[in-house]
Formats: structure tokens, C-alpha cells, sequence
């Protein structure tokens, strides 16, 4: 332990302690970074840690691992004027005076960086936006990195200087991004901009993209762009003309081997499969349950005009540990070809979480069968399957 101690006595030396804090486990000592966040500005203070982010062409993120400050190097003499300038993962000590600037937590003005080559630090954790609480104060989170999932652009501009900022919103709250133009990222503007057709933006209201971004301050919390990949736009849903969700089939109560046709007259055959009992969909408990591999249970169909796109939601039935282990084979004009459905279910106990299995732009012509089945080793890995979605060849 580390000891913070009063001498007093008592027919001899006796230290005292008077509260917690006085006795410390000898790892938890404070990191330079955090003792500089607590300093007062002004103040000269020494920070060691990795870099983690670089926003614009003087400025610069690094981290511990668990707590991280910006770096302000106004002359460029360790960023955009030197000859090897800093990279994201380098670990550095700096001395600096501490500052902020619009509420940008900082040492500014470094008056010696030494690129260690004998520390290493962690990542910090990177934060998921679409799940944590954003309405409360986030400046204790500068330099932390965010994730923001299928998001809504709201704005772009071109404010100045060849700079991209956009607005988007999670819920009720809505963010800014910003990209500083002096980081002469070109790919990453490209993204955004198609400056060859006189600046029209690629990206506009209502626009859905995943983010990457870390997060910044400039009078409020201001996410920052960094590179190419820190935008990326998701594959849109695409919209079924035919459904079936097995309603009506009138399975039975144990396994078995037969047939059924759905609402569409579309004739499924199945074996060794059952009803969903109580892992179905809705209340009517809707689904076909195919067990093991051993036969196997399997659920096949034939789609008579083709095959564009296709869906099935899956969930694991019953309590057992086992991986759930299924393929999908799709067989066109003598050809099987053989789709993998990511391996779900494994551990004891129920799982509610419903999966999706989804094919796209498979462009077959004709008669294509479609057969879900139990794979790999013998042996109970039940699971149910349901709300079967596809496009035929007419209507991609």
C-alpha cells in the first residue's frame, strides 16, 4: 500500500491515519493525466500516454486507458510543421502549460514531447451512443471514442476552408460532427462531398449512416471526424412482396416428418420437426421447431418464379447449452449452393433474442428450393424458425 500518514505517539512512534483516501493499494496511484485534469490552468504539468485521436493539424488527443486530455501544440512544432510528426499510437510524455479552450479540456503549447518506446497503454473503452444516457454533462468524456448506429443526418454544410460539419440525431437529441479541412483527408471528403459536381453533397436530410467519432468540445460536445471509415453507410432493408409466418400450419405436438401448404399455396415439407410449443412468435406462438442433425430436421420449400431476396427470423428453443448449429441451401437448374447461419443459442438457460437470417440479389431464375437444416454433431439443438420474407425473379 501507499500511506499518507500523521506522526503521533504512544510510549513510542504511532502514525495515524484519519480517512480512506490516506491508504491506497500501491497500483492505484494517480495517472499524470488525470492529476493534469485536476490542475488548476495555468499551471505547468507533465502527461504521459498514447495517442488516440487527432482532430485537426495542431491538436491532438492522448490516453492512459482510463482517462484522456487533449494536447494543443500551437507552433506545429511536434504536428504539422515537423518532419516526423505524431501518430495515432504513439505513447509520449509532454510538459505543458494546462488551459481550455471553449471547454476543450488541454495542455497547450508543449515545451518538450519524447516519444517513449518503453510504455504501453491500453485503449480506452469506446462507447456505444445508441445505448448510454447522452442528455447529461459528457465533457468528463472528451477523447473517448463513440459509436452511433443507423443514425439521422439532419444537415451538411461546407462552413470554410474546405471544413464539413453535419448534424445528426439519436432520440429526442440532436449532435454536431465536424471534420477539420487542414487534416487534408481526401478520401474522407469524398465520402461526404463530390466536389466534381460543384460540391453536392453525397449525404442529405434523413440520410441513415454508422459513425465513429471522438468526441471533442467547442462551447458543448462536438464530435469529430478523423478518416474515411469513421462514416459508413448501411445496406438499406429490402422490401418483401411475399410473407408466409407458418399461422394455420397445424403442426403437431411431437416430431415428426410431413407437409403443409401456407397462405401464399406454397407447400413446405419438413422432418423431424414439430410445433413451436412455447418458442414461437406472438401469442398464437406461430414457428416450426427443427431439432437435431442427427436425421436431419429440416424445412424445405419450392419457389416456382425465381429467387431475388430472401429472410427468416430464427430463436433457440428450449434450455440446452448446445450451439445451435443450421445451414441454408439454396438448389437452382442442379446446383446447391450451401449459406451458413451464424452460430446462436450456445450456453444453459432460455434466450428470447429473435435472429435474421437475410439473402440478397441471388437473381435465380425457375424453380429454386430452399431447405433450412440441422448441421454438425448429433444431439438436441432445437431451435424455431419463422416469418419467412422473399422476392421472386419479377419483382427485385
Amino acid at each position: 500500500v501507499n500511506l499518507t500518514l500523521v506522526l503521533g505517539w504512544r510510549d513510542g512512534v504511532q502514525f495515524r491515519y484519519q480517512s480512506e483516501d490516506d491508504v491506497r493499494d500501491v497500483n492505484d496511484v494517480p495517472s499524470s493525466i488525470e492529476i493534469a485534469l485536476d490542475a488548476e490552468e495555468g499551471s505547468e504539468v507533465t502527461v504521459v500516454g498514447k495517442v488516440n485521436a487527432i482532430i485537426d493539424h495542431k491538436t491532438f488527443s492522448i490516453t492512459d486507458g482510463e482517462y484522456a486530455i487533449y494536447i494543443y501544440d500551437g507552433a506545429g512544432t511536434y504536428t504539422d510543421s515537423a518532419e516526423t510528426p505524431i501518430a495515432i499510437g504513439d505513447v509520449v510524455e509532454i510538459v505543458g502549460e494546462r488551459a481550455s479552450y471553449k471547454g476543450l479540456q488541454q495542455v497547450k503549447f508543449p515545451t518538450s514531447l519524447t516519444v517513449l518506446t518503453t510504455q504501453t497503454f491500453e485503449d480506452l473503452p469506446v462507447l456505444d451512443g445508441n445505448t448510454m444516457d447522452l442528455s447529461g454533462d459528457l465533457s468528463h468524456l472528451q477523447g473517448h471514442y463513440f459509436t452511433f448506429t443507423g443514425v439521422t443526418m439532419t444537415a451538411v454544410t461546407n462552413p470554410s476552408y474546405d471544413n464539413l460539419q453535419f448534424t445528426f440525431t439519436i432520440g429526442t437529441q440532436t449532435f454536431t460532427a465536424f471534420y477539420d479541412g487542414r487534416l487534408g483527408n481526401e478520401e474522407l471528403v469524398a465520402v461526404l462531398y463530390d466536389f466534381a459536381g460543384e460540391g453536392s453533397s453525397k449525404i442529405s436530410e434523413g440520410t441513415l449512416v454508422n459513425l465513429t467519432l471522438v468526441l471533442a468540445w467547442r462551447d458543448g460536445p462536438q464530435f469529430r471526424l478523423q478518416q474515411a471509415s469513421d462514416v459508413q453507410f448501411p445496406e438499406p432493408e429490402p422490401t418483401y412482396s411475399y410473407e408466409t409466418n407458418f399461422t394455420g400450419a397445424d403442426l403437431p405436438n411431437n416430431y415428426s416428418d410431413g407437409s403443409f401448404t401456407d397462405t401464399n399455396g406454397l407447400v413446405w415439407t419438413y422432418v423431424h420437426a414439430r410445433n413451436a410449443d412455447s418458442y414461437g412468435w406472438g401469442e398464437s406462438r406461430d414457428g416450426i421447431m427443427l431439432r437435431r442433425a442427427d436425421e436431419p430436421s429440416s424445412l424445405e420449400v419450392t419457389l416456382t418464379n425465381g429467387l431475388s431476396d430472401f429472410s427468416i427470423e430464427y430463436r433457440k428453443a428450449y434450455t440446452g447449452g448446445t450451439a445451435r448449429t443450421y445451414e441454408v441451401h439454396i438448389t437452382n437448374n442442379g446446383t446447391t449452393e450451401t449459406y451458413t447461419i451464424p452460430v446462436f443459442g450456445e450456453g444453459s438457460g432460455a434466450q428470447e433474442t429473435i435472429h435474421t437470417f437475410t439473402l440478397s440479389n441471388l437473381n435465380l431464375s425457375g424453380d429454386v428450393t430452399v431447405k433450412i437444416l440441422a448441421v454438425g454433431s448429433d444431439g438436441n439443438q432445437q431451435a424455431t424458425f419463422n416469418n419467412f420474407k422473399w422476392n421472386d425473379n419479377s419483382n427485385t
